[in-house]
């Protein structure tokens, strides 16, 4: 139990703990996050980030990068994010929330085992199952970037 607290880096770091809540504002680079337990708030972040947390909760808000977000249970909120290359976020159980900034198109497939999906008017789809919808947000139908968000039970929220 206790708070990591991380600002102002440029570089590739690693943040590892079994309950601590970690905070990160201002980073540029690389940075990977595992913890058992515990929150996660990311603030101000360009780069690599990758976050997998066995159970805890996880906000994300001025994102420029790829991400790999994964957690057992927890609610996943990314804010004003804009993804590069392949992104990925996933909960075993839990919401996810996430406010698109990409001016260009961005690829998206979203999945929910049990969940509702609600996803801005500015979504064309391209497949649609009972539970995925993949498409594009955007003008562009073949986009460079790609965001795929699945959650095994919960909410996906996804608004540009």
């Amino acid at each position: 139990t206790g708070e990591i607290n991380v600002g102002g880096v440029i570089g590739e770091g690693t943040i590892s703990t079994s309950s601590a809540d970690v905070s990160v504002d201002s980073y540029r680079g690389g940075l990977d996050i595992n913890t058992s337990s515990g929150d996660a708030t990311i603030v101000n972040f360009g780069g690599k980030l990758e976050v997998e947390s066995g159970s805890g909760d996880l906000e994300v808000g001025e994102f420029y990068g790829a991400a790999r977000v994964k957690t057992g249970s927890g609610d996943i909120t990314m804010r004003d994010s804009y993804f590069q290359g392949i992104s990925t976020v996933d909960t075993g159980s839990g919401d996810v929330d996430i406010r698109v900034r990409n001016d260009d198109s961005l690829g998206v497939v979203v999945q929910t085992g049990s969940g509702d999906m609600d996803i801005s008017h500015d979504f064309t789809m391209a497949k649609r199952g009972r539970k995925v919808k993949e498409g594009y947000l955007g003008t562009n139908p073949e986009p460079t970037n790609m965001l795929r968000i699945r959650t095994g039970s919960g909410d996906i929220e996804l608004e540009k």
